[in-house]
């Protein structure tokens, strides 16, 4: 009788593991190029969008109201993808509504990421009644429903931009306390804090030099993944009329007008839809491979 035996599993020395961390981000470094890229794109359109742009966003022509893609006005210049409901270049709107969308999105990010991460620390670092009151609010506010916030946030604001904003702001913050009190609990733990106690360290030196450092790749992972969301969220509200009002451009609102004239005019949905897919994708991408490169299991 022959005994086989399985080949003993051996751990790799600890020099090579370490070594995989570099390698790990070169590759992701390297699929993360033609994602950066579209975001790029668009991030150049969204500060110059008059460099592309040959109509005025704005100005109506009833005339030349609903006209295809590639169609050509009277004084020969071009609306390369049609023309709206009343006349307006489509993609000289899709131009600048792309800067509407991406200042909602970066903006409601800042907002809710500065004000999560702060509150999480403060939630994680004392673990008393203050972090108590923190988190329970936190989950207040995760238990509403967001649209229901939103209503209720423009009814009494008023919908604008400004408000769009705020709102985005306020209904994403626990998201960001949740990952930056969970991180805090594991940091506040490690030797390099309680040796910086032991010396006298001062509670704001605590926070910013040694905890903050520890909990930004994390949020900055949250908030990469929340950027796509946001454009999302900016485009549904517009789409309900919560969000930018007529007649500035975001892509959400062009979806709203757009879905009145699908079966004549499919142009006006489908472009601004393309435009959010290609964001969101690219962000969504980029924030999988962020969360990869940083996670100690990957590593």
């Amino acid at each position: 009788m022959i005994l086989k035996l399985k080949p003993e599993k051996k751990k790799l020395p600890a020099a090579i593991r370490n070594n995989r961390k570099p390698l790990i981000l070169k590759s992701n470094a390297a699929q993360m190029v033609p994602f950066i890229l579209i975001i790029a794109v668009f991030i150049i359109v969204a500060l110059f969008p008059g460099w592309f742009a040959n109509h005025a966003p704005n100005i109506t022509d009833l005339t030349q109201r609903l006209m295809p893609p590639g169609y050509r006005s009277a004084d020969g210049s071009l609306n390369l993808l049609g023309t709206d409901e009343l006349g307006r270049d489509v993609f000289t709107r899709l131009l600048y509504g792309t800067r509407v969308s991406l200042s909602v999105s970066v903006a409601a990010v800042l907002i809710s990421g500065i004000t999560g991460g702060l509150l999480g620390i403060l939630a994680g670092y004392y673990r008393n009644k203050l972090g108590t009151v923190i988190m329970r609010f936190a989950d207040i506010v995760l238990s509403i429903p967001f649209f229901l916030l939103a209503i209720l946030t423009v009814a009494v604001l008023g919908p604008s931009l400004l408000n769009m904003i705020i709102v985005l702001g306020i209904a994403r913050w626990p998201r960001y306390v949740r990952v930056a009190q969970g991180k805090t609990l594991t940091t506040v733990n490690q030797d390099f804090v309680k040796a910086a106690e032991v010396m006298g360290a001062g509670t704001g030196r605590i926070l910013i030099r040694h905890i903050l450092p520890e909990i930004v790749p994390s949020l900055v992972v949250v908030a990469t993944i929340e950027m796509g969301l946001m454009i999302i969220f900016e485009a549904s509200l517009s789409f309900i009329g919560l969000g930018v009002q007529p007649p500035d451009p975001s892509w959400g609102s062009m979806l709203t007008s757009g879905q009145q004239y699908v079966s004549q005019a499919w142009w006006l949905a489908t472009f601004p839809g393309c435009a959010i897919f290609l964001v969101v994708i690219a962000i969504n991408q980029i924030g999988d491979l962020i969360r990869d490169a940083l996670d100690p299991k990957v590593q």
